[in-house]
């Protein structure tokens, strides 16, 4: 989010004068940041959902805000929302669990360091990986969506199979009976920085063989498929390039809507007067 305010400096010792016996000094300077605010909004949204690979999410679309200046408080701000307390008067109502659009439209627009999910997070806390580990999706390995996005059903089913949920007794963590169908465990060298976490693929072992049926071998009991593949890669932390010119995109369509809707508010307020 970008904090927009204003100047009125412009303005003449006339127009200062009629606005200020009339009161309306400071709510002609909200209309005309408030103009200028939707403009930058919506410059944002012309410049940059382009750039999105697959294009904008509708969470994405929503996240983009833009709060009201109001006579006794004379900013705005523009941009993708971080949390509640950025996005009054904006319209926007933030859904339970939803990662917040700033975060991930924010590091792609700053570059740097991706802060950890709460997948991560979450297999951290259970043990399932390292205290320091990342993990991305592996193509092929699990199902990647056109913006390169894996749906947080998956991810819970992941987690619940590997047994990540970290709470004593949790009932979220899966019995073998449903890692019979689908499971996942972590692949990974003693001492080994690398390693993934993998998917079981494959035929299933027909279970007529072992005690009782006559035939040497080992019984199946939960038929785990026997093959596997790499569908979640452990990685160190991911570093991003900046992508988004958000920033200079709302600076310079503010800047540039701001004096003409200045103007027309100013001259609205004169003719008022006459």
């Amino acid at each position: 989010m970008i904090s927009l305010t204003a100047d009125i400096s412009g303005l003449t010792k006339l127009e200062r004068f009629v606005l200020a016996y009339r009161g309306r000094i400071n709510h002609v300077t909200a209309y005309a940041i408030n103009d200028a605010g939707k403009a930058a909004k919506q410059a944002v949204a012309e410049r940059i959902f382009p750039l999105i690979k697959g294009g904008p999410t509708n969470w994405t679309k929503r996240g983009l805000i833009h709060t009201f200046a109001k006579p006794a408080n004379l900013q705005s701000w523009v941009g993708f929302h971080y949390g509640k307390g950025e996005i009054e008067d904006s319209n926007f109502t933030p859904k339970a669990n939803g990662i917040p659009s700033g975060r991930y439209m924010g590091i792609n627009a700053r570059g740097g360091d991706r802060r950890p999910k709460s997948t991560e997070l979450q297999l951290r806390r259970s043990g399932v990986i390292r205290s320091n580990d990342f993990i991305t999706p592996a193509k092929g390995g699990v199902r990647i969506d056109a913006r390169g996005n894996v749906s947080g059903t998956a991810y819970q089913q992941m987690i619940s199979r590997m047994r990540g949920f970290s709470a004593d007794g949790s009932d979220q963590n899966s019995g073998a009976s449903k890692r019979g169908k689908i499971d996942y465990f972590l692949r990974r060298d003693l001492g080994a920085a690398e390693g993934f976490i993998a998917k079981r693929v494959g035929s299933r072992p027909r279970g007529n063989t072992g005690k009782g049926s006559g035939r040497r071998g080992r019984p199946a009991t939960v038929r785990y498929p026997r093959g596997f593949r790499p569908a979640f890669w452990i990685v160190d932390q991911p570093n991003y390039e900046r992508r988004f010119p958000i920033r200079p995109t709302i600076e310079a369509s503010f800047n540039r809507a701001f004096p003409p809707a200045l103007r027309a508010r100013v001259e609205y307020e004169i003719r008022k007067a006459r």
